[in-house]
């Protein structure tokens, strides 16, 4: 998200593409058979291709990514309560026919006390700050944001840039529905709902301007615990979910 607001976009598909994604990891593994390697394949490239759309209207139809991302979302979501018949698919793990694969479940364990999440988390930070600060696709980011029209002029393929930003948004939207799959052992379509709010709140709370050009992986970041710590402290003190909501609110 940090990566399509820094062009001056937005992505409201995200949530959507993240229920979707646990839904068909569900289903390729206690389904159709499929092994991890490919099940991780599978919904990755589906990932991609949603982001793939995204960027391909955004950009050669000239709408906006407002308009596109939400009519995605909701293509989304409908799509994986078609999948899925508007239930959760549960994950079992078995070696079996019709048992997911032990593997998958390793995203929900812990390597020497740390969840493997947070350092999915921590690595893929760190890959996208060196990819902004020190690359030349993360200038491009930038100076698209900061001024689309210069950047054109400059010889920047912008059209190509956005496209490959929403693929990324894509994929990593997909990366994480399998996380929430694997750490909730069911693959739901209603799973995701509301986060594409969370993931922009993050983005704008971490210093990231909504007019783009402007913003670094370690606001998003901050901006992240900053959420995450406050959930947490109203879970800890027992707030009512509909306060929780007012408090959120407030705070954005």
């Amino acid at each position: 998200m940090t990566l399509v607001i820094l062009i001056a976009g937005i992505d409201l598909s995200v949530g959507a593409i993240l229920g979707l994604t646990a839904t068909a990891a569900a289903d390729l593994m206690m389904h159709k058979d499929l092994g991890f390697g490919s099940t991780l394949v599978i919904v990755l490239l589906l990932g991609a291709f949603i982001g793939w759309l995204n960027g391909i209207v955004v950009t050669k139809l000239s709408i906006q990514s407002f308009i596109v991302t939400l009519a995605t979302m909701s293509i989304a979501r409908g799509v994986a309560r078609f999948w899925s018949g508007g239930i959760g698919i549960p994950i079992t793990y078995g070696d079996e026919p019709n048992l997911a694969p032990p593997a998958f479940s390793w995203f929900a364990e812990r390597i020497s006390g740390v969840p493997v999440p947070a350092i999915c988390f921590i690595l893929l930070s760190i890959i996208f700050y060196i990819v902004l600060k020190f690359t030349r696709f993360g200038r491009y980011v930038y100076a698209i944001g900061g001024n689309e029209t210069a950047g054109h002029l400059s010889g920047i393929k912008v059209n190509r840039i956005k496209i490959m930003v929403f693929i990324i948004c894509g994929v990593l939207s997909a990366f994480a529905g399998i996380i929430h799959a694997a750490q909730l052992s069911q693959g739901s379509p209603n799973d995701g709902n509301g986060y594409e709010l969370n993931a922009i709140a993050a983005v704008a709370i971490g210093g990231t301007s909504l007019a783009g050009g402007i913003g670094t992986i370690f606001g998003t970041i901050v901006g992240a615990l900053i959420l995450g710590v406050l959930d947490n402290m109203l879970g800890l003190l027992n707030v009512d979910n509909n306060l929780q909501m007012v408090v959120k609110g407030f705070k954005d």
